[in-house]
């Protein structure tokens, strides 16, 4: 093998995408530490990645682990990835297991994921099951996916079902999905529906999505609506968001709103988002607020939050304030929010503060809070360890 130390890159291919999931390792996770050392196989796929802290001693990440193993079948498919931690011993990750296996159809489809401990025997994960047995269409597409406990056998989940059978259309856009108990037989999801529709626009958005009941009747969820209309900009934005009844009347939410809006800068990031009732009208939230400013500052990060009532009047939501503002370190990391009331003076929220900084480790974790007057004094000698 051959080691290559890299720093601030990354070979995402034994990676499960970017973004943060419950039970798959993601770059997100684990783009943390000073320094990452890939190992290569001759065949060139990675052989292991080692996290180093920068005395480059092996450091367990926040993913749970120090060193993860990757092992292949002869068409170089990753058929099992092993976490270990400093000493270099199997270890339990966060997510509720030390290995994860994957048996593959001729494709190179991951069929069956399989989640065990350290001693190679099956294990529930935090998402509680044990493995996922997956079905695929000829685009190789996810078309079923089932829970597995420790035996194998077919689980409901914590979301009320075993088996999520998902659909397509002809363009390859994910169309609709439903919900199975072990038994097979449809079950509402604890959603409080059994069947969920999406519909999409010319550039592939989804601009409606559609619930429904056991007998395939349009149906609230949890949230008190049956469905969600969405209004996109050229950009794919979206600047309007309605809910309705089963009857396609607007319908308020369990939130108290019927509809938002939102109103984005050039970067796309939300500079306003205001709510509405079923007439059309501002709608305060049980928070307080009806509408909701943000700035940014030059590097895109946020720089104040600001509540307003129904009648566009400054207003101090639950939380205490009317206004939030944060400033940065050079890397980007808040180190500190600060509180104001309605006329832009800084206000004493409920917990005591009217100020909050924090000290951050290099990869922005906050090791330390501070609770402080509105000068930025300590308002107890305490110090509190996030």
């Amino acid at each position: 093998m051959r080691n290559i130390a890299l720093k601030l890159t990354y070979d995402g291919s034994t990676y499960h995408g970017w973004q943060v999931q419950k039970t798959e390792i993601t770059v997100a996770e684990t783009l943390e530490q000073a320094l990452e050392k890939i190992s290569y196989n001759e065949n060139g796929t990675v052989a292991s990645r080692t996290y180093l802290n920068k005395k480059k001693e092996p450091v367990r990440i926040t993913a749970g682990y120090a060193k993860i193993v990757y092992e292949y079948n002869a068409q170089k498919q990753l058929v099992r990835e092993s976490y270990f931690d400093e000493k270099m011993e199997p270890v339990k990750i966060p997510s509720g297991y030390a290995a994860t296996a994957y048996e593959r159809d001729e494709k190179g489809n991951a069929t069956l994921v399989s989640y065990t401990d350290a001693q190679d025997q099956p294990v529930m994960t935090r998402s509680g099951y044990a493995g996922i047995l997956r079905e695929y269409d000829d685009g190789n597409r996810v078309i079923r996916e089932s829970y597995l406990d420790e035996n194998g056998e077919l689980m409901n989940i914590a979301s009320g079902y075993a088996v999520d059978v998902r659909e397509y259309d002809a363009l390859g856009n994910f169309t609709a999905r439903w919900y199975m108990d072990r038994n097979g037989e449809l079950v509402n999801c604890t959603s409080s529906y059994a069947k969920i529709r999406y519909e999409y626009n010319s550039a592939g958005q989804v601009i409606r999505e559609s619930y429904f009941d056991l007998d395939g009747n349009s149906t609230n969820s949890s949230s008190g609506i049956a469905a969600i209309v969405y209004e996109r900009d050229t950009r794919g934005n979206v600047i309007r968001q309605s809910y309705t009844d089963s009857e396609g009347k607007p319908e308020c939410n369990t939130s108290g709103y019927a509809s938002l809006t939102r109103e984005y800068n050039w970067k796309n990031q939300v500079v306003r988002e205001a709510y509405f009732d079923t007439m059309g009208e501002p709608a305060e939230l049980p928070t307080g607020q009806a509408l909701e400013e943000r700035s940014y500052d030059k590097k895109g990060n946020l720089k104040r939050r600001r509540y307003y009532n129904a009648e566009g009047e400054p207003v101090k939501i639950t939380s205490g304030y009317s206004q939030i503002r944060y400033q940065y370190n050079r890397d980007g990391y808040a180190i500190q929010e600060s509180y104001y009331d309605e006329a832009g003076d800084p206000v004493v929220i409920p917990g005591g503060q009217s100020m909050l900084k924090y000290d951050r480790d290099t990869d922005g974790n906050a090791v330390n809070t501070y609770y402080c007057d509105a000068e930025g004094t300590l308002i107890t000698d305490r110090k509190s360890v996030v």
